[in-house]
Formats: structure tokens, C-alpha cells, sequence
């Protein structure tokens, strides 16, 4: 059997002085921490920060998707909103 975590791909971070690093994306199962390549590099604030908007966005489009479910005689409504929008 293959061993499929040689094929997984993979995109590295690293939190450092406040900062969060994520590195190129690879499929190499062979990880050198000296030859991995940051791509980005973002405020742990920051990144928190947008966390948080697309929660609240998520959150607000779940709230509006149960309300157009509550004008119908469909049965576990904020079930099924819930899985519509993930947040279940």
C-alpha cells in the first residue's frame, strides 16, 4: 500500500515575534526546515482579525438563511441552515 502521506500536500506556518509565516505549497514528503520559502507573511492581529469577519459573515448569512426557512413548513430548520452554511 501507498503511503499517502508522501503525496499530501503541504503549506507550513510558523508563528514568530507576533508574525505568522506560511510557506510555498508543496507535495514533498521530504520537509527540510532549511529549504522551506515563506510565500506570506501576516500580523497574527491581522489574520485574527479577518478571522473573525468571515465568522461574522458566516454567522449573519446563517441567521438570514434560517429566517427564510422559518417562512416555510420545512422541519429542523436551524439544522439544515446550519448545514447549508457549515455551521453545524
Amino acid at each position: 500500500m501507498d503511503n499517502d502521506v508522501d503525496r499530501s500536500p503541504w503549506v507550513l506556518y510558523r508563528k514568530e515575534n507576533g508574525k505568522i509565516s506560511f510557506s510555498e505549497y508543496t507535495e514533498s514528503g521530504d520537509i527540510n526546515p532549511g529549504n522551506i520559502k515563506i510565500l506570506v507573511e501576516i500580523e497574527e492581529s491581522e489574520l485574527k482579525a479577518e478571522f473573525e469577519k468571515a465568522l461574522q459573515r458566516q454567522t449573519n448569512f446563517k441567521n438570514r438563511i434560517s429566517a427564510l426557512l422559518k417562512k416555510t413548513d420545512i422541519k429542523n430548520k436551524e439544522r439544515i441552515a446550519g448545514l447549508l452554511t457549515g455551521m453545524d
